[in-house]
């Protein structure tokens, strides 16, 4: 199914016990479906752990996403996207399955 994927590895932050703000990547599975990109705690689906609203995503970016110099996973293929003055970034198991992702995205 063109609209599910293997596991995509997620940049989430949460707010640090002093005030700052902690990163750290989450292996994810995603779908799209409807207009949401729905993001699972695996394969079987049974634990959504959260989902966006794609219709008012305003920028897909598949060049220059850096994580404040930390190592991208899954072979460098991140990308980001801008939605509600959020900025949200996933990284790719492979450089042709990060550029369907972002393509699929900016399609919503």
């Amino acid at each position: 199914d063109a609209s599910k994927s293997s596991f995509k590895s997620f940049k989430r932050q949460a707010a640090g016990i002093f005030g700052g703000v902690q990163k750290q990547w989450q292996k994810r599975y995603c779908i799209i479906e409807e207009g949401w990109l729905m993001y699972f705690k695996d394969e079987a689906m049974k634990e959504l752990k959260g989902k966006i609203d794609l219709s008012d995503v305003t920028e897909v970016k598949t060049e220059g996403v850096e994580e404040e110099g930390e190592e991208v996973p899954e072979s460098g293929a991140a990308f980001s996207f801008q939605q509600g003055g959020r900025e949200w970034v996933f990284a790719a198991s492979s450089e042709g399955d990060m550029r369907d992702w972002a393509k699929r995205i900016s399609r919503v």
